[in-house]
Protein backbone atom coordinates (compact mmCIF):
# COMPACT_ATOMS: atom_id res chain seq x y z
CA UNK A 1 0.00 0.00 0.00
CA UNK A 2 1.42 3.60 -0.81
CA UNK A 3 1.74 5.59 1.69
CA UNK A 4 0.28 8.68 -0.52
CA UNK A 5 -3.05 6.78 0.67
CA UNK A 6 -2.41 8.36 4.06
CA UNK A 7 -0.70 11.27 3.81
CA UNK A 8 -3.86 12.79 2.15
CA UNK A 9 -5.54 12.95 5.03
CA UNK A 10 -2.84 14.20 7.41
CA UNK A 11 -3.32 17.26 9.25
CA UNK A 12 -0.96 19.04 11.53
CA UNK A 13 -2.08 19.05 15.13
CA UNK A 14 -2.63 22.37 16.98
CA UNK A 15 0.28 23.73 18.85
CA UNK A 16 -1.92 23.89 22.20
CA UNK A 17 -2.24 19.52 21.84
CA UNK A 18 1.51 19.51 20.77
CA UNK A 19 2.98 21.15 23.69
CA UNK A 20 0.21 19.61 26.51
CA UNK A 21 1.65 15.95 25.02
CA UNK A 22 5.25 16.75 25.01
CA UNK A 23 4.77 18.05 28.54
CA UNK A 24 3.08 14.66 29.45
CA UNK A 25 5.62 12.34 27.79
CA UNK A 26 8.45 13.82 29.37
CA UNK A 27 7.46 13.98 32.66
CA UNK A 28 9.04 11.09 34.68
CA UNK A 29 5.86 8.79 35.72
CA UNK A 30 5.68 7.85 39.44
CA UNK A 31 3.48 5.78 41.62
CA UNK A 32 1.16 7.26 44.51
CA UNK A 33 3.78 5.94 47.32
CA UNK A 34 7.06 6.84 45.02
CA UNK A 35 7.11 10.54 47.12
CA UNK A 36 6.85 9.06 50.33
CA UNK A 37 9.31 6.62 50.43
CA UNK A 38 11.68 8.57 48.82
CA UNK A 39 11.16 11.45 51.11
CA UNK A 40 11.55 8.61 53.91
CA UNK A 41 14.39 7.33 52.14
CA UNK A 42 16.51 10.55 52.44
CA UNK A 43 15.88 11.21 56.09
CA UNK A 44 17.25 7.49 56.65
CA UNK A 45 20.18 8.33 54.47
CA UNK A 46 20.85 11.30 56.41
CA UNK A 47 20.37 9.54 59.92
CA UNK A 48 22.69 7.26 58.87
CA UNK A 49 25.34 9.47 57.66
CA UNK A 50 24.80 12.21 60.70
CA UNK A 51 25.20 8.41 62.89
CA UNK A 52 28.38 7.99 60.82
CA UNK A 53 29.86 11.20 61.09
CA UNK A 54 29.10 11.36 64.82
CA UNK A 55 31.06 8.01 65.51
CA UNK A 56 34.04 8.95 63.79
CA UNK A 57 33.93 12.59 65.88
CA UNK A 58 33.39 10.23 68.99
CA UNK A 59 36.83 8.54 67.92
CA UNK A 60 38.31 11.04 66.99
CA UNK A 61 37.88 12.83 70.33
CA UNK A 62 38.76 9.61 72.10
CA UNK A 63 41.95 9.76 70.29
CA UNK A 64 43.15 13.06 70.78
CA UNK A 65 41.61 14.27 73.92
CA UNK A 66 44.55 11.94 75.74
CA UNK A 67 48.26 11.31 75.53
CA UNK A 68 51.17 13.40 75.43
CA UNK A 69 51.07 17.73 73.63
CA UNK A 70 53.30 19.36 73.29
CA UNK A 71 52.60 23.25 73.89
CA UNK A 72 54.84 25.89 73.53
CA UNK A 73 58.05 23.32 73.87
CA UNK A 74 56.72 22.08 76.88
CA UNK A 75 55.08 18.37 76.89
CA UNK A 76 52.06 18.28 78.73
CA UNK A 77 50.11 14.57 79.68
CA UNK A 78 46.51 14.88 79.25
CA UNK A 79 44.00 12.34 80.53
CA UNK A 80 40.43 12.30 81.09
CA UNK A 81 40.81 10.43 84.30
CA UNK A 82 43.16 10.21 87.31
CA UNK A 83 44.01 7.08 89.30
CA UNK A 84 45.19 7.41 92.82
CA UNK A 85 46.45 4.40 94.01
CA UNK A 86 46.74 4.16 98.51
CA UNK A 87 49.07 1.80 98.92
CA UNK A 88 49.62 -0.56 102.46
CA UNK A 89 50.08 1.59 105.51
CA UNK A 90 54.09 1.49 106.66
CA UNK A 91 54.43 -1.45 108.98
CA UNK A 92 55.12 0.07 112.75
CA UNK A 93 56.51 -2.42 115.77
CA UNK A 94 53.76 -2.47 118.79
CA UNK A 95 54.54 -0.20 121.01
CA UNK A 96 56.79 2.09 118.58
CA UNK A 97 56.10 5.29 118.46
CA UNK A 98 57.55 7.08 115.26
CA UNK A 99 57.87 10.97 115.29
CA UNK A 100 57.79 12.75 111.87
CA UNK A 101 60.65 14.35 110.74
CA UNK A 102 60.80 18.03 110.23
CA UNK A 103 62.51 18.47 107.03
CA UNK A 104 65.59 21.27 107.32
CA UNK A 105 64.77 25.09 105.92
CA UNK A 106 67.24 27.61 104.82
CA UNK A 107 66.79 30.85 103.72
CA UNK A 108 66.78 31.16 99.79
CA UNK A 109 69.91 33.07 99.82
CA UNK A 110 71.42 30.02 101.87
CA UNK A 111 69.70 27.57 99.87
CA UNK A 112 71.28 28.83 95.92
CA UNK A 113 74.78 28.26 97.66
CA UNK A 114 73.20 25.00 97.95
CA UNK A 115 71.26 23.82 95.06
CA UNK A 116 73.08 22.62 92.38
CA UNK A 117 70.66 24.28 89.54
CA UNK A 118 70.06 28.28 89.37
CA UNK A 119 66.79 28.98 90.90
CA UNK A 120 64.63 32.59 90.23
CA UNK A 121 62.79 34.18 92.83
CA UNK A 122 59.58 36.42 91.81
CA UNK A 123 60.07 39.91 93.17
CA UNK A 124 56.18 40.76 93.36
CA UNK A 125 53.11 38.73 94.28
CA UNK A 126 49.44 39.40 93.99
CA UNK A 127 48.23 41.87 96.60
CA UNK A 128 47.69 40.02 100.23
CA UNK A 129 50.54 37.54 99.94
CA UNK A 130 53.67 37.04 101.92
CA UNK A 131 56.45 35.45 100.53
CA UNK A 132 58.36 32.58 103.15
CA UNK A 133 61.53 33.05 102.11
CA UNK A 134 62.27 29.91 102.93
CA UNK A 135 63.48 26.87 100.80
CA UNK A 136 62.69 23.31 102.92
CA UNK A 137 64.40 19.52 102.24
CA UNK A 138 67.12 20.25 99.97
CA UNK A 139 70.62 19.01 99.69
CA UNK A 140 73.59 19.08 97.46
CA UNK A 141 71.72 16.58 95.53
CA UNK A 142 68.11 18.24 95.27
CA UNK A 143 66.55 18.26 91.75
CA UNK A 144 63.17 20.26 93.03
CA UNK A 145 62.89 23.01 95.16
CA UNK A 146 59.82 24.75 96.88
CA UNK A 147 59.05 28.32 97.16
CA UNK A 148 55.66 29.58 99.07
CA UNK A 149 53.47 32.80 99.46
CA UNK A 150 51.12 32.59 102.26
CA UNK A 151 47.77 34.49 101.60
CA UNK A 152 45.37 36.61 104.03
CA UNK A 153 42.59 33.70 104.04
CA UNK A 154 43.68 30.50 106.43
CA UNK A 155 43.81 28.42 103.00
CA UNK A 156 44.76 30.52 100.61
CA UNK A 157 48.43 30.43 99.09
CA UNK A 158 50.67 29.89 96.03
CA UNK A 159 53.29 27.58 95.33
CA UNK A 160 56.04 27.46 92.71
CA UNK A 161 58.27 24.68 92.34
CA UNK A 162 61.37 24.71 90.50
CA UNK A 163 62.83 21.65 88.93
CA UNK A 164 66.61 21.25 87.46
CA UNK A 165 66.04 20.04 83.70
CA UNK A 166 70.11 19.31 83.53
CA UNK A 167 70.61 15.75 83.92
CA UNK A 168 73.25 12.77 82.97
CA UNK A 169 72.80 10.43 80.72
CA UNK A 170 74.12 7.25 81.43
CA UNK A 171 73.97 5.91 77.87
CA UNK A 172 75.85 8.59 76.36
CA UNK A 173 78.20 9.79 79.65
CA UNK A 174 76.94 13.59 78.60
CA UNK A 175 74.93 15.76 80.42
CA UNK A 176 72.11 16.95 79.01
CA UNK A 177 69.17 19.29 78.81
CA UNK A 178 65.38 18.85 79.21
CA UNK A 179 62.51 18.26 77.44
CA UNK A 180 60.58 20.03 79.90
CA UNK A 181 57.90 18.06 80.81
CA UNK A 182 54.42 18.39 83.13
CA UNK A 183 54.08 15.05 84.52
CA UNK A 184 51.37 15.23 86.98
CA UNK A 185 48.43 14.28 83.93
CA UNK A 186 45.69 17.39 83.34
CA UNK A 187 42.39 17.11 82.10
CA UNK A 188 41.38 17.58 78.40
CA UNK A 189 40.44 21.03 76.75
CA UNK A 190 42.26 22.67 80.37
CA UNK A 191 45.06 23.94 78.73
CA UNK A 192 46.71 26.70 76.53
CA UNK A 193 49.72 28.32 75.80
CA UNK A 194 50.63 32.02 76.58
CA UNK A 195 53.86 34.25 76.79
CA UNK A 196 56.16 34.73 79.45
CA UNK A 197 58.59 38.13 78.77
CA UNK A 198 57.80 36.90 75.00
CA UNK A 199 58.45 32.92 75.32
CA UNK A 200 56.10 30.09 74.79
CA UNK A 201 54.55 29.05 78.80
CA UNK A 202 51.47 26.82 79.16
CA UNK A 203 48.49 27.64 81.47
CA UNK A 204 46.20 25.01 83.14
CA UNK A 205 42.86 25.66 84.35
CA UNK A 206 41.84 23.21 87.01
CA UNK A 207 43.37 20.19 88.99
CA UNK A 208 42.08 16.34 89.96
CA UNK A 209 38.97 16.91 92.20
CA UNK A 210 40.33 14.34 94.91
CA UNK A 211 37.09 13.59 97.13
CA UNK A 212 37.39 15.08 100.53
CA UNK A 213 36.46 11.84 102.60
CA UNK A 214 39.22 10.59 101.14
CA UNK A 215 41.45 13.11 101.78
CA UNK A 216 39.62 12.77 105.72
CA UNK A 217 40.38 9.06 106.40
CA UNK A 218 43.27 7.94 107.79
CA UNK A 219 46.32 6.21 105.69
CA UNK A 220 44.90 3.14 107.28
CA UNK A 221 41.36 3.19 105.97
CA UNK A 222 42.69 4.18 102.42
CA UNK A 223 45.21 1.23 102.13
CA UNK A 224 45.40 -0.39 99.01
CA UNK A 225 42.60 1.50 97.35
CA UNK A 226 42.30 2.91 93.97
CA UNK A 227 39.97 6.29 93.30
CA UNK A 228 39.63 7.61 90.20
CA UNK A 229 38.82 11.60 90.10
CA UNK A 230 38.20 13.93 87.77
CA UNK A 231 38.64 16.99 86.21
CA UNK A 232 38.17 20.22 88.00
CA UNK A 233 38.38 23.45 86.27
CA UNK A 234 37.54 25.71 89.36
CA UNK A 235 39.75 24.39 91.22
CA UNK A 236 42.97 26.05 90.64
CA UNK A 237 45.32 28.16 88.42
CA UNK A 238 48.46 26.39 86.92
CA UNK A 239 51.47 27.86 85.29
CA UNK A 240 54.57 26.29 83.65
CA UNK A 241 57.36 28.20 81.84
CA UNK A 242 61.14 27.16 81.29
CA UNK A 243 63.82 29.84 82.35
CA UNK A 244 66.91 28.72 81.49
CA UNK A 245 68.42 25.17 82.61
CA UNK A 246 65.29 25.43 85.11
CA UNK A 247 61.18 24.53 84.84
CA UNK A 248 58.95 26.34 86.78
CA UNK A 249 55.64 25.21 87.92
CA UNK A 250 53.35 28.07 89.73
CA UNK A 251 50.27 26.89 91.23
CA UNK A 252 47.66 28.96 92.99
CA UNK A 253 43.79 29.26 93.63
CA UNK A 254 41.38 30.83 91.52
CA UNK A 255 41.07 34.19 93.34
CA UNK A 256 43.90 34.99 91.18
CA UNK A 257 44.19 36.40 88.21
CA UNK A 258 45.87 35.03 84.89
CA UNK A 259 47.49 38.55 84.28
CA UNK A 260 48.57 38.40 88.18
CA UNK A 261 50.23 34.95 87.59
CA UNK A 262 52.15 36.28 84.35
CA UNK A 263 53.09 38.92 85.76
CA UNK A 264 54.17 37.27 88.97
CA UNK A 265 56.49 34.51 86.90
CA UNK A 266 57.71 37.31 84.64
CA UNK A 267 59.09 39.44 87.93
CA UNK A 268 61.77 36.48 88.72
CA UNK A 269 64.95 37.38 89.14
Amino acid sequence: MNDEFFEQFYEAPRAEFAEALYQRISRQSQSPFEGPMLQRLTFRNAAMVFALLFLVAACVYAVTDRGWRKVGGIWVNVERTYKLDFGPPPEISEGQNIQPVEPECLPVEEARKVLRFEIRVPAWAPEGYTFMNEICGIDESSDFAGLNWKGAEEHSWIQIMASNLRWFNMATQKYEVGPPTVWIPVGPGSYKEVQIHGQPAVLVRGDWDIPRMQAAEPPESQANQQVNVKWNKEQALQLYWVDGETMYSLYSGMDISVEDLIKMAESAQ
